[in-house]
């Protein structure tokens, strides 16, 4: 039996999710290239994180950055990190933190054109939270996205309860 949560089971109901909004602007122009929406599974670390705090627990349970890589094996609850990360974990774009709906919280993440530290193809990316030392979510792109100094990337990432 899980923790309840406005009437909701937080470590049993399947469809906590996540989901990501890609957005690639062409760097000269700024016109947009492409969108693209993803979804993704949420680990069992932040299920597990979400139960204690409404248990009563003080966890620390921020949105804290995002992470990118180029690794491709399928993503999993169990998992507690990126399969390959590019660089260090981006942090969200100040005041992007929020929590809209009583249901979902969001962040936003930009990659402007000079951000090299982050140049490659991306296949796969995580949320962060507690510090950066806990995976809240993981997905494999498909379609994979390659960043470079022609483009910035922002990515609207978002959390249903």
């Amino acid at each position: 039996m899980g923790v309840i949560l406005m009437g909701i089971n937080i470590k049993e109901k399947e469809s906590l999710k996540g989901r990501l909004y890609v957005i690639e602007r062409d760097a000269k122009t700024n016109e947009i290239i492409s969108q693209t929406t993803y979804t993704n599974i949420i680990t069992n670390a932040f299920r597990d994180l979400l139960a204690s705090a409404m248990a009563g627990g003080t966890v620390d349970l921020e949105i804290s950055g995002l992470a990118v890589g180029d690794g491709d094996t399928a993503a999993a609850v169990t998992d507690t990190a990126l399969t390959s990360q590019i660089s260090t974990i981006k942090a969200p774009v100040a005041e992007s933190l929020n929590d809209d709906t009583a249901e979902t919280v969001s962040a936003t993440f930009y990659f402007a054109s000079t951000d090299s530290n982050w140049y490659g193809t991306w296949k796969e990316m995580g949320l962060y939270g507690n510090d950066d030392d806990t995976l809240f979510t993981h997905t494999v792109l498909d379609p994979t996205k390659t960043f470079d100094n022609t483009k910035s990337i922002t990515i609207i990432y978002e959390i249903e309860l």
